[in-house]
């Protein structure tokens, strides 16, 4: 009996020492478990650090990005009004009359629609075209063709990036011109090359100018066919606005030859002009209206 309390004794102990090894050991798996956590956190914590630390040196990436493309969209801005300025210094230089007075006719009281298409014909036709300037004369023929090939040369530039939607839209997206419509360059495609008309014309009007007419007469025939073509097949209805004043320009020049000239002229551009009134389906034509009908009243006795 003392041999089995005994035993029982034992087995008591060793039962506590087993609960005491198996306590000791949940307390180390407690233990080792925290610890896990801990590496856990301090992973995610890590992992966190560096992301935020990415987040951070890729903001500041694109932020010097921005920075130095704001700084090529200014730049390329700041060109494009320089390259509008030359054309129009060369304007201010070659031509006397670069800045005529606006002939508005106004009117009191309620008029007939014939009135005033009558009064708006009549300014329309008394802003005076342009003369050559003195500095004009100065130059030599060379001279003069060099400015108008630079001329000519700006106007394609820009009439290739107007062409070009998909850029113009890529540009707009990347923050050009922010808070406007697409880039565009219409000014300097206008300006461009009305200018170069300009001087065309007064070099085929200059005695002095004589072994040039033969070549401008073929350079005022080739770049008004393109431009009356572009304006009737090309311009968009929101822009002919932009390009009506030139189109007046080609056709009071033309209207300004003398017979012979302007028969040779009119035969060659009479199917252009023609197109022109196709326009007339969905927008008003305005002042192009009074200038196509001394046009045309004015080729009929030519049998053209």
């Amino acid at each position: 009996q003392q041999q089995q309390q005994q035993q029982q004794m034992e087995a008591e102990e060793a039962e506590k020492e087993k609960d005491k090894k198996g306590k000791r050991g949940n307390k180390l798996s407690k233990e080792q478990e925290q610890k896990e956590k801990e590496k856990e956190r301090e992973k995610e914590k890590e992992k966190e650090k560096e992301k935020k630390n990415k987040q951070a040196a890729e903001l500041a990436r694109k932020s010097e990005q921005n920075t130095a493309q704001q700084a090529m969209f200014n730049t390329i801005v700041i060109k494009c009004v320089v390259q509008l300025e030359l054309i129009q210094t060369i304007e201010w230089i070659l031509l006397s009359s670069t800045q005529p007075e606006h002939y508005a006719v106004t009117s009191t009281g309620d008029t007939r629609p014939s009135d005033k298409r009558a009064q708006a014909r009549s300014a329309a036709s008394a802003r005076p075209l342009d003369q050559a300037g003195e500095l004009f004369h100065s130059l030599t023929a060379d001279r003069l063709l060099l400015l108008l090939a630079c001329l000519s040369e700006s106007h394609k530039f820009a009439h290739d990036f107007n062409a070009n939607v998909p850029l113009r839209t890529a540009l707009w997206k990347a923050g050009f011109m922010k808070n406007r419509s697409k880039p565009n360059l219409f000014k300097q495609e206008t300006t461009s090359i009305s200018v170069a008309l300009r001087i065309m014309f007064r070099i085929y009007d200059s005695e002095a100018r004589k072994d040039a007419w033969e070549s401008m007469e073929q350079q005022i025939v080739s770049h008004t066919s393109a431009v009356l073509a572009h304006y009737v097949h090309s311009v968009t209805r929101e822009s002919r606005d932009i390009w009506s004043p030139l189109i007046v320009l080609i056709l009071r020049e033309l209207l300004a030859l003398n017979d012979e000239r302007f028969k040779k002229m009119a035969q060659q551009l009479h199917a252009h002009v023609s197109d022109v009134l196709l326009l007339a389906y969905d927008s008003p034509l305005g002042d192009v209206s009074f200038f196509l009908l001394d046009f045309f009243t004015r080729c009929k006795p030519l049998s053209l």
